[in-house]
């Protein structure tokens, strides 16, 4: 008897991993599938409302990284929510802000309705999910021109520019939202500056001289007492140190437990 009961169980869980994999595979194919091969799956009765781990559905994958607009316009007119929210409350929005380089994807979304300033977990919006991430300005300027705000604050306070700055390799965003109004010395979380988050961890020195040229403090001064050269020497990156010595950092400067960096 207790044989044919672990039998059954396995069995059980057998079938449930067969389930689980075969949904994986259809989620899957919205991500790199063509138009004909989504066409077919559609017509095949799969649900374009679908949910599957963490409650993404097929245009949030397809959003977030296939480049094709037509599987896009093909899901939307096939009744897919343009403003569904996954378990982390992202939108297929913010999924194409975040990573897909093609701006006529993100043209697309925003013209069938997807909330431009929509907030996930964290109060993150596309435009940060965009600046995080996006290397293609084309993107940025998109839904700026569509109405995203360029001074947003998540729930950290960190705006659009404090996640360009932080994680962005490319110059020509951190440029585009400043031109387009954002806070070159807004604050978040602590005090920290954008300069102070690029200093940290952004790896392109052409980032830290465009902020410092665009007016960023070089030696403003965190709730903790330290500036951007403080975090730069957390970064193990020379050249940043070089540009922000070479643009008026104060190398003489003490944090607050008194320790000179």
């Amino acid at each position: 008897m207790k044989q044919i009961v672990i039998l059954m169980l396995l069995i059980i869980f057998f079938c449930f991993q067969i389930d689980g994999y075969s949904k994986n595979i259809n989620f899957n194919l919205y991500r790199n599938g063509s138009h004909e091969t989504i066409l077919d799956t559609l017509n095949s009765g799969a649900d374009v409302n679908a949910k599957s781990e963490y409650d993404r559905t097929p245009l949030m994958y397809a959003a977030w990284e296939n480049q094709n607009p037509e599987v896009i316009k093909l899901l939307i007119h096939s009744g897919a929510d343009v403003n569904a929210k996954d378990r982390f409350d992202r939108t297929p929005l913010m999924y194409a802000a975040w990573e897909n380089q093609n701006p006529e994807v993100i043209k697309l979304l925003i013209h069938s309705g997807a909330d431009v300033n929509a907030k996930s977990e964290y109060d993150r919006t596309p435009l940060m999910y965009a600046a995080w991430e996006n290397q293609n300005p084309e993107v940025i300027k998109l839904l700026i021109h569509s109405g995203a705000d360029v001074n947003a604050k998540d729930s950290l306070y960190r705006s659009p520019l404090t996640y360009a700055a932080k994680y962005n390799q490319n110059p020509e965003v951190i440029k585009l939202l400043i031109h387009s109004g954002a806070d070159v010395n807004a604050k978040s979380e602590y005090g920290k500056t954008p300069l102070m988050y690029a200093a940290w961890e952004n790896q392109n020195p052409e980032v830290i001289k465009l902020l410092i040229h665009s007016g960023a403090d070089v030696n403003a001064k965190s709730e903790y007492g330290k500036t951007p050269l403080n975090y730069a020497l957390y970064n193990i990156n020379n050249e940043i140190v070089e540009v922000l010595l070479d643009n008026g950092a104060d190398a003489r400067v003490m944090d607050e437990c008194g320790c000179e960096r």
